[in-house]
Order: C-alpha cells, then sequence, then structure tokens
C-alpha cells in the first residue's frame, strides 16, 4: 500500500510544502496588473505581426525581385510603414514568448522553455533584420538607382540571414512547445492545436512566399492567445512577494 505526504503548512498565503520536490501549480484566481501586462504582451504581439503582414503589398513569391521592386515603386509610404511595423513587432513577439518563458518558471515548469529562450532571441533579432533592409531599399529607389538590381545583389546577404534566423526561431519554438505541453497547462485538445500552430509559425518562415507570411502569423496569433487566457484565468504567484 502506498503512503501519501500531508502536506505541513509553510505560512499564511502560501503553498503547502510536501516531502516531494514543490511544484507550485497554478490555480483559478484573481489577475493582477502584472498577470494582466503580461497577458497582452503574449496575446496582442502576435496581432500586431499579422497586421504589418497584412498592411505589406501583397506578394506571390518574395524571390521575384522585379514584383518587389514594382510594389516598393507603386506606394512608397505603405512600403515603408509596413516594414517598420513588422520589425517593431519582431521584437513585440519576442516579449510575448519571455512572458510565456516567465509564466512557465513561475508555475514551477519553465525547464525547456529557459533552453529555447536565446534561440527565441537570436530568431527575432534576425528576423528584424529583414525589414530593415527592405525599408533600406526607400534609399535606393530615391536615389534612382535600379531597385531590382540592388535587390539581386542584396539577396548574398538576404537569404543567409532569412534562413538562419528561421532555423534559430524554429528550435526555440520547438522547445517551449514541449515546455508548454509537458507543462499541462492547457487541455489536450488546446494544447494540440498550440504546439500545431507553433510549429506551423516557425516552418512557415523557411518559405518565401506571400500565402507562407500570412499563414505563419495567423498561426503565431492562434498559438500564443490561448496561453494569454491562461495566464489572465490560472495566474501564477509573484515571487516578488514572498
Amino acid at each position: 500500500m502506498s503512503t501519501r505526504h500531508v502536506p505541513r503548512a509553510t505560512g499564511r498565503g502560501q503553498f503547502p510544502v510536501t516531502d516531494e520536490v514543490l511544484r507550485p501549480a497554478t490555480t483559478p484566481g484573481r489577475a493582477s496588473r502584472r498577470d494582466l501586462a503580461r497577458a497582452a504582451v503574449t496575446a496582442l504581439s502576435p496581432s500586431v505581426l499579422l497586421i504589418g503582414l497584412l498592411y505589406h503589398p501583397h506578394l506571390d513569391d518574395l524571390r521575384d525581385k522585379g514584383a518587389v521592386a514594382g510594389a516598393l515603386g507603386a506606394d512608397t509610404t505603405r512600403w515603408g510603414f509596413a516594414h517598420l511595423v513588422v520589425g517593431l513587432a519582431a521584437g513585440l513577439v519576442l516579449l510575448a514568448f519571455l512572458s510565456v518563458d516567465a509564466y512557465l518558471l513561475e508555475s514551477g515548469r519553465s525547464g525547456l522553455s529557459a533552453v529555447g529562450v536565446p534561440f527565441i532571441v537570436m530568431g527575432s533579432v534576425l528576423f528584424a533584420f529583414l525589414p530593415a533592409m527592405e525599408i533600406a531599399m526607400l534609399g535606393a529607389y530615391g536615389a534612382g538607382a535600379d531597385v531590382e538590381e540592388v535587390l539581386l545583389e542584396m539577396n548574398t546577404w538576404f537569404q543567409p540571414i532569412l534562413f538562419a534566423g528561421a532555423a534559430a526561431f524554429a528550435v526555440g519554438v520547438a522547445f517551449f512547445a514541449v515546455a508548454i505541453a509537458q507543462s499541462r497547462m492547457l487541455d489536450r485538445r488546446l494544447t494540440g492545436l498550440v504546439v500545431t500552430a507553433l510549429a506551423a509559425a516557425a516552418l512557415t518562415r523557411f518559405v518565401p512566399l506571400g500565402a507562407a507570411l500570412y499563414l505563419g502569423g495567423v498561426a503565431l496569433v492562434v498559438g500564443l492567445m490561448p496561453i494569454a487566457v491562461v495566464m489572465v484565468t490560472h495566474p501564477t504567484r509573484d515571487p516578488r512577494r514572498g
């Protein structure tokens, strides 16, 4: 017959302690401002990225530099603002993953997500280089240069940065996906949806097609939104309060 460890209280308002390793589970409760801010970043950051991608002039194939140059020349203002939003969103998405990692840490189940953080950081930084390079093309256009030729020459740098960033982001997302699945913060159905969506968001970064960009943006929203909801409905104890 197995025996059960009886929890002993550690003080008013604190989790009970057993003889086993403490893994404080999240419980339904009232979300603090910190919880709401963290959830807002997690939910809204991928939405900002999606807005930037949708505002970007539609391109069936980003490898067609003639079409890219034509889209730039057709509306330089839209080109500039779209890439500015996408670049900003890259930083916000990084903050979203850091918020997820912090939530898992405070619930006692950080593990693999913490390992994935450096990869998400590097993937996000390299991804942000891409819209910056595209904005630079406005200078070439304003100077009267052949934008298509400049894009072709820049491709020597653009493609390696794209694939290196996508690879780093994919590795980071893989660690986060496993950590989320192991945490059991979501039911089985939602866990499957979140893991699948995050995998799709990572894989589409390797595909230089307009449809892939939209799919990746939507997938990231679907992958992070349920986690943001859990952050509000099942907040963790703030470790700063003891």
